[in-house]
């Protein structure tokens, strides 16, 4: 079995929409060597603290995951929760690991949308907005209408 980490959430992510590492630096502007790093948590070969996060944070919406927790579990994994002040390979090195039950919380905002969920999420709306326009044309038939006469 896969160990559950930040790194791997993103790439299984990223296997899901079928893309390319080559692609998404095409398309974000995120050197290659630096997205492989953020999937391999190797964050020393990136520049700075401030780098990975905006590079995490970039990739996230590319990949249209909410960032905010993919974040969180950097700074809870690396950085003690705040800002860190040692350098990365001194971290990586003596890092405690996430509980599984945080990491099974980053996967929940990393559950792909099937064609199928959004399809019946589609006709619970059209269900309900099709109920709210019946409803107004009722109270307007009943109600408005009857004073108006």
């Amino acid at each position: 079995m896969e160990e559950l980490s930040l790194g791997n959430l993103l790439k299984d992510k990223r296997t899901n929409l079928a893309v390319s590492l080559e692609q998404v630096a095409k398309d974000t502007s995120i050197p290659l060597n630096f997205l492989e790093a953020l999937e391999e948590e190797d964050f020393g070969v990136i520049p700075g603290e401030g780098y990975v996060k905006g590079f995490l944070r970039t990739y996230c919406e590319y990949l249209e995951v909410d960032a905010d927790p993919i974040i969180e579990g950097y700074n809870d994994l690396y950085c003690n929760g705040a800002g860190s002040r040692f350098p990365f390979t001194f971290m990586k090195r003596t890092r405690t690991r996430a509980s599984t039950d945080s990491m099974a919380r980053l996967r929940w905002h990393l559950l792909p949308t099937t064609p199928e969920q959004r399809r019946e999420n589609l006709t619970i709306w059209s269900i309900i907005s099709v109920a709210i326009v019946v409803i107004w044309i009722l109270y307007y038939c009943l109600v408005i209408g009857n004073t108006a006469t």
